[in-house]
């Protein structure tokens, strides 16, 4: 029978602890191994650096006229009203900085072709011959209750819309509608809009009509071109909103319009006077010696007796 001895102990316990090590060892492996495999590749990669935000200014675009299915007397105005609206709106807003409808119109007439069809490469174009980053169009179709407006706002150089507005609307609800459109067209690309201050009164009914007829005549979008016969409205819109009469009506037909705004008075500043010099540095005071240079000392004609025998006697004294 084999006896258990002190011996025996110690090296079960070193063999013990050698297998302990060489499974450490294997577990540290196993860990790294699975680390390097599976870990997020994040944890190995350094972070890029946060993109620089870079100050954005207003939001420059174009406004077009809309397409309308059915060609009648009411729905060729309200084709002129849209873009109307929409200039009317963005003179008050500070994200957008709206290209004049009389400069795009006569590109957007010579390109329309006669069916008078505006399709997002069309609006594209337009926007880019203008300079402008956006173009905004839209679709009029009869509905039951009214027509169903759609507003497409289009990047330059792209040939379809990134955002869409499209509601069922009646005559009196147009401007809201239109007005809901930029609001959403301008969150959906400005990050922080600005509020507008301005009054949102709506515009009469009647005057709309006449300005989108008055725009139609002017360069022929659904009747021949009869330019600068809208004289009255064009200096009746100047008096009331000067700066939407001079995005809609071209001040070469109606120089009304063209006058630029008088320039605000301002009081120039008083300049300061430097502080009198201290009594040491000031000049000697000769005002009680020096003559008038402005009126000259009287000379005597001849000089008295006395004088004359004073001025003799050094001559003399200088002769010995």
């Amino acid at each position: 029978m084999a006896r258990h001895t002190p011996t025996d102990d110690g090296q079960n316990d070193a063999r013990r602890r050698r297998r302990l090590r060489r499974l450490s060892w294997w577990v540290v492996a196993v860990l790294l191994v699975t680390l390097a495999s599976g870990a997020p590749s994040c944890l190995f990669k350094k972070k890029p650096a946060a993109p620089e935000v870079v100050p954005q200014g207003p939001v420059r675009l174009v406004f077009l006229p809309a397409n309308i299915a059915a060609d009648s007397a009411e729905m060729r105005w309200l084709s002129l009203a849209v873009p109307v609206l929409m200039g009317k709106l963005a003179t008050v807003s500070t994200d957008l900085d709206p290209v004049p409808l009389w400069q795009s119109m006569p590109i957007a007439v010579e390109n329309a072709g006669a069916a008078r069809v505006i399709n997002p490469e069309l609006a594209s174009y337009v926007a880019s011959r203008m300079g402008a980053r956006w173009a905004a169009t839209g679709d009029l179709a009869p509905a039951k209750n009214g027509f169903t407006l759609i507003v497409d706002f289009i990047p330059v150089n792209t040939a379809s819309y990134a955002y869409r507005y499209q509601k069922a609307v009646s005559t009196s609800s147009l401007e809201s509608n239109v007005r809901q459109a930029m609001d959403e067209f301008i969150r959906y690309r400005v990050p922080k809009p600005a509020v507008s201050k301005e009054s949102k009164a709506r515009m009469d009914i009647g005057l709309l009509q006449q300005i989108a007829e008055i725009v139609d005549s002017d360069y022929g979008w659904f009747v021949p071109a009869a330019p600068g016969k809208g004289d009255g409205i064009a200096a009746a819109v100047s008096r009331s909103d000067s700066k939407f009469a001079r995005l809609i009506f071209s001040p070469t037909l109606y120089p009304v319009v063209g006058a630029p705004p008088p320039a605000p008075q301002t009081t120039r500043p008083t300049p300061m006077l430097p502080p009198p010099p201290p009594e040491s540095q000031k000049p000697p005071d000769t005002s009680a010696v020096a003559p008038s240079s402005t009126v000259p000392a009287e000379q005597p004609a001849t000089l008295p007796a006395q004088a004359q025998a004073a001025s003799a006697e050094p001559a003399e004294r200088s002769g010995c």
